[in-house]
């Protein structure tokens, strides 16, 4: 596992395809710290809805690196299609460090902030970079993993799906309830919470354990008998279910 992780990181590199969003992410996170005082929770709650959006569009780079015979050929020294999955994951996740690293620290070295950073700050900091950064692997699994990535429009597809995603506590608010099972395709993204924690507002991704439950569904039924699928519904189940008992 470890020798097709660091195949999948050294193929990834060398394919070029990671500057377009790392350099799109570099250039939000200079653009949004180019001001002085700026607030704390709200800067790193938008940098993490930015990650969501960038690891998405990895993710779906890292799954499509190889040929089909490639992957066949993977699969087959690999043995199981959990470790190609759990493979792909695994790599996808190792880029958000570097991210994160940029978008917490970058503000802090050019002492951006408004107030003093507490050591709350760097906690919810951490969560919420870390799950929005996962939750956008899942996105992308979702396009690239399952038998969507056959589809000739998976990339408009997949730009319109985190497009709306984005809308999902509009929607939610604006929908009547006879509507409200609709959201249960799209990621439970919200850019910040209405509840307070001692006053203020929590960054994105600290709710996302929970509202991944109404998530389960779309992964589910996009791969669900599929042989072709990398993505599995009993993979997802079992990782969805893990999330879940976390709570």
């Amino acid at each position: 596992m470890k020798a097709f992780i660091s195949y999948q990181l050294k193929n990834y590199i060398r394919s070029l395809t990671f500057i377009p969003p790392a350099a799109a992410f570099i250039i939000w996170v200079a653009i949004l710290y180019a001001y002085k005082n700026v607030p704390i929770l709200s800067s790193y709650g938008s940098s993490a809805l930015v990650l969501y959006l960038i690891m998405a569009w990895i993710t779906m780079g890292i799954f499509k690196l190889e040929t089909e015979t490639e992957k066949h050929l993977l699969l087959l020294h690999l043995k199981k299609k959990d470790r190609y999955l759990y493979g792909k994951w695994i790599s996808s996740a190792i880029i958000i460090v570097p991210l994160f690293l940029l978008a917490h620290f970058l503000p802090i070295i050019t002492v951006s902030y408004r107030g003093t950073l507490e050591l709350e700050h760097h906690g919810l900091s951490l969560f919420s970079h870390l799950f929005m950064g996962l939750l956008g692997i899942l996105a992308g699994s979702l396009f690239m993993g399952t038998k969507l990535a056959r589809e000739k429009y998976v990339w408009p597809l997949a730009i319109l799906f985190l497009s709306v995603s984005l809308a999902y506590e509009q929607l939610h608010e604006k929908l009547p309830a006879v509507f409200g099972w609709l959201l249960w395709a799209l990621p439970p993204i919200r850019v910040h919470d209405r509840s307070s924690c001692q006053g203020r507002q929590l960054p994105a991704g600290c709710h996302f354990l929970y509202q991944c439950r109404n998530f389960r569904s779309i992964y589910s039924c996009s791969s669900f008998h599929n042989p072709n699928t990398i993505l599995e519904k009993r993979t997802l189940n079992k990782l969805l279910t893990f999330l879940n008992k976390s709570i």
